[in-house]
């Protein structure tokens, strides 16, 4: 990319890394750690062409809840308390069809009804 002199870096962080969740500390502490680490990036590979951006995402239906019955997961999606990953992939794409000049930086992609 640095050779090219374009390109886009988009690391999936976590909203863990944003806010401490209180009874995920470790979880927490990486994902505060993967923040830092993406900002101090950007900061390198700025002025090379290359945008660095991160996703941090709340809930998601993923593997981890695997153990869920089917209709536990779709309510808390009909609850706005889950989202599906390709509202993630969405935010993803959206941050990499902006202009050349233009990097989002970090977006917090949540359900409605989840805060931090």
């Amino acid at each position: 990319m640095k050779q090219r002199g374009i390109g886009d870096i988009v690391i999936t962080c976590s909203v863990a890394g944003h806010a401490a969740i209180q009874w995920e500390p470790v979880y927490s502490g990486s994902k505060w750690a993967m923040t830092c680490f993406v900002q101090t990036m950007r900061r390198q590979l700025m002025g090379n062409g290359i945008r660095v951006s991160q996703v941090s995402p709340g809930p998601v239906v993923s593997a981890l809840l695997a153990d869920w019955p089917q209709e536990r997961l779709q309510k808390a999606k009909d609850n706005g308390a889950l989202i599906d990953p390709e509202e993630v992939a969405d935010a993803v794409i959206y941050m990499l069809t902006r202009k050349r000049n233009v990097t989002i930086r970090d977006m917090i992609v949540l359900p409605t009804n989840f805060d931090i």
